[in-house]
């Protein structure tokens, strides 16, 4: 989907420690198609930090041991920011964007119901 139409894109991607392999194989290709990269991670010093157009970060803190509601809570964070960074778009870009996304919601509603 990167290299369909690489043209007024954005990839976001979500990574705790910024360190995954498929994290830097997917931002290198969008580095490559110069896709700007928005990182959403709680390593401020990860390569994909160091390596995104724009980095988000989030509380690293996480609670050891076999309870992890500190993990739960970054993740749903993570979420929070991606829906911001959706309806910052949507809103900005109404107009152009609306149709095409009742279009979806439509389609999907067929295949659903």
């Amino acid at each position: 989907m990167l290299s369909a139409n690489p043209e007024n894109k954005v990839l976001v991607l979500i990574s705790n420690s910024g360190e995954k392999t498929q994290i830097e194989q997917l931002e290198n290709i969008a580095k490559s198609l110069q896709i700007p990269v928005i990182a959403v991670t709680g390593n401020q010093d990860s390569e994909l930090a160091k390596q995104a157009t724009v980095t988000l970060l989030h509380s690293a803190l996480e609670v050891s041991g076999k309870i992890r509601t500190a993990a739960t809570a970054s993740l749903i964070a993570q979420l929070y920011v991606v829906d911001m960074l959706y309806y910052y778009f949507l809103t900005s870009n109404y107009t152009k964007y609306s149709e095409p996304i009742l279009r979806t919601h439509d389609a999907t509603n067929l295949f659903l119901n």
